[in-house]
C-alpha cells in the first residue's frame, strides 16, 4: 500500500495532481507579473528612480538623506541597472523578477507556517494579486521588499528548528539588506524579535546576532531623523478613519477597483471578512504555538504605521501576504469554497480593469498618463519655430534634464519646464520672443488655479489651434466627503500660435 502513497499519506497520483496544479498558478503569477510590462509610460515615482540612478553615488545618497524617504539600496541596484540601458523594459525586470520569485518563496513559508493547502491556496491569492501584479511592473522596491521580508521569516524559521550556523548567517544578510531596502522592513525585525521573547529563545547568542545587525545599521540609522524631517511635511488626504479600512480594501482589491464599484467591491468585501474571521477564530487550533505566535507578530504589527500620515498602502506590500494566508486558512472548509473562488473573481476583475486601463477604476490615474504617446507625437510635429511648454517638475543629473517628458521626447526643439515655483507669468513673455508656435502640455495634478492662469495666459497672447484632453478623473475625496461627483482632464495638450498684429 505504501508505495501508492506520497510522504504526506496522500495518492501519489493525487500528489502530482496538485503539484501540476502549483506549478500552473506560479507560471500564470510570472506571466501576469510581465504581461506589458512597457505599455505604460513611466510613473512620477518612476522618473524619481531614473533621476537618483543616473547620479553619482555620492550625489544620490546627499540627495535622498535630505529629500527622500527611502535607504538607498534600490536605488544603488538602478544605478548599476542605468550602465546597462535605460528602456522601461529593463528597468522594469527588476520588479517583475522580484515579484514573481516572490511566489515559490511564498509557498514555502506558508507551507511552512500552515500546510500545503493553505500555501496552496495563498499561491492561489497570491498569482492574481492585484497589489503585487502592479507593483511588479512599477520601478518601485516594493516587490523586492516582499522577497527579502519572505526570505527573512523563511530564515527565521530554520533558525528556530535547526541550530546551523548558515541558516543564522543567510537571516543576517537577510535583515541587513532589509533594512538598507525600505524602512518598514523594521517589522519583520520587530515580529521575529518579539517571537524569541514570547516563546523564551532570546539568548546570548541572538542578543550578539541583533547588536551586530545594529552596529551595520548605524552608517544609516544616524541619516533617518533627517529622512523624517522630510517625510513630516508630506500629508496624506485620506481621513484617520478610513485608513485601515482602505488598507484591507488595498489588500484584495488593489487600487485598479473604484470604491463605487459595489458589483466587485461587495463581493469581496464579503468573502474577506468571512475569510478574515474564521481564520482569526481557527487560528488557535490550526497552526502550533510557535508558528501562531510569529504569524499573528507579522499581521497586526504592521498595522501600527497605518496612523502616520506619511505612511501608504503600497508601504505594507509585503505583509498583504499574511492577510491571504489568513484567507486561507479561514476559507479552507469546502462549505467556505464559494467565498474563495469569490475573493478570486474579484481580484481577477481588478486584473482585467488594470491590464485593459479602465481609468474610471484607478485610484490614481496618473499611473495611465500617456506621457509617451504625446511626446512621441510631438517628436513628429514640431517645427524649427516650436517651443514645447511643460508644468511637469524638471531635474538635472549629469546635465541631462530628467522628467517623464524628457525621457520620451526625440526632438530637436527646447522644452521649458514653468511651475508656480518658476516666477511670474510675464517673465514668458521674454522666453517665447522668436517663436511662432508653442505647445502647452499640463498635467493637472494639483494647483488648479495656476494651471488655469497659466493657459490662460498663453489664451490672452496667442490663438488656440488645438485642444487635446486626456483621462477624465474624478475627485474621489470630494466625492466622498460631500457626495457630489466632479471630474476633469488629468492631462491637456494645446497648440498655440502667435497672432498676426
Amino acid at each position: 500500500m505504501e508505495k501508492y502513497l506520497g510522504k504526506n499519506g496522500y495518492p501519489r497520483k493525487m500528489l502530482k495532481g496538485k503539484r501540476l496544479g502549483l506549478v500552473c498558478l506560479i507560471l500564470l503569477g510570472v506571466i501576469l507579473r510581465f504581461w506589458g510590462l512597457t505599455r505604460l509610460s513611466l510613473w512620477c515615482d518612476e522618473s524619481e528612480a531614473l533621476f537618483l540612478g543616473r547620479l553619482s553615488i555620492q550625489e544620490m545618497l546627499r540627495f535622498i538623506s535630505r529629500q527622500d524617504a527611502h535607504p538607498p539600496l534600490f536605488y544603488l541596484l538602478i544605478h548599476g541597472m542605468l550602465k546597462v540601458g535605460e528602456t522601461d523594459g529593463w528597468l522594469r525586470v527588476l520588479p517583475a523578477l522580484a515579484g514573481s520569485l516572490c511566489l515559490p518563496v511564498a509557498w514555502s513559508l506558508a507551507r511552512r507556517l500552515a500546510g500545503e493547502k493553505e500555501a496552496f491556496y495563498l499561491i492561489m491569492f497570491l498569482a492574481v494579486s492585484p497589489v503585487h501584479i502592479l507593483w511588479s511592473q512599477v520601478v518601485k522596491s516594493y516587490t523586492l521588499f516582499t522577497l527579502l521580508g519572505l526570505l527573512s521569516s523563511l530564515f527565521f524559521f530554520q533558525c528556530l528548528s535547526e541550530e546551523e550556523f548558515r541558516w543564522r548567517l543567510a537571516l543576517f544578510w537577510g535583515n541587513l539588506l532589509l533594512l538598507y531596502l525600505h524602512h518598514y522592513s523594521i517589522f519583520f525585525l520587530a515580529s521575529q524579535f518579539l517571537t524569541l521573547l514570547w516563546l523564551k529563545k532570546f539568548d546570548r547568542r541572538w542578543m550578539i546576532f541583533y547588536f551586530l545587525i545594529f552596529v551595520f545599521w548605524i552608517p544609516w540609522l544616524i541619516v533617518i531623523p533627517y529622512q523624517l524631517s522630510y517625510t513630516g511635511g508630506i500629508i496624506r488626504r485620506l481621513p484617520q478613519v478610513l485608513r485601515l479600512p482602505y488598507f484591507l480594501f488595498y489588500t484584495v482589491l488593489g487600487e485598479t477597483v473604484s470604491p463605487f464599484n459595489p458589483t466587485v467591491v461587495l463581493p469581496a468585501a464579503a468573502s474577506a471578512i468571512t475569510g478574515w474571521f474564521f481564520g482569526f477564530v481557527k487560528l488557535r487550533c490550526l497552526l502550533p504555538r510557535e508558528t501562531r505566535i510569529f504569524f499573528l507578530f507579522l499581521l497586526l504589527l504592521p498595522l501600527a504605521a497605518i496612523p502616520f500620515r506619511s505612511t501608504l498602502p503600497q508601504n505594507l506590500v509585503p505583509f498583504t501576504i499574511f492577510w491571504y494566508l489568513l484567507l486561507a486558512l479561514g476559507l479552507r472548509e469546502k462549505m467556505k469554497r464559494p467565498f474563495l473562488f469569490m475573493a478570486l473573481v474579484t481580484m481577477i476583475f481588478s486584473d482585467i480593469y488594470y491590464f485593459t486601463g479602465r481609468a474610471s477604476q484607478f485610484h490614481d490615474v496618473s499611473r495611465l498618463a500617456p506621457i509617451k504617446e504625446i511626446a512621441e507625437e510631438l517628436s513628429r510635429r514640431t517645427r524649427s519655430d516650436d517651443i514645447i511648454v511643460i508644468n511637469e517638475e524638471r531635474k538635472f543629473a549629469q546635465g541631462k534634464p530628467i522628467s517623464i517628458f524628457d525621457h520620451y521626447y526625440r526632438g530637436n526643439i527646447p522644452v521649458l519646464s514653468f511651475r508656480p515655483e518658476s516666477g511670474p507669468l510675464e517673465q514668458l513673455d521674454n522666453i517665447l520672443v522668436g517663436y511662432n508656435r508653442v505647445w502647452l502640455l499640463q498635467i493637472h495634478a494639483g494647483e488648479p488655479v495656476w494651471n488655469k492662469q497659466l493657459r490662460q495666459y498663453f489664451q490672452d497672447r496667442f490663438l488656440c489651434e488645438e485642444s487635446s484632453q486626456y483621462l477624465e478623473n474624478e475627485r474621489w475625496l470630494q466625492t466622498i466627503r460631500t457626495g457630489q461627483r466632479e471630474f476633469y482632464p488629468y492631462v491637456t495638450l494645446d497648440l498655440f500660435t502667435r497672432k498676426i498684429e
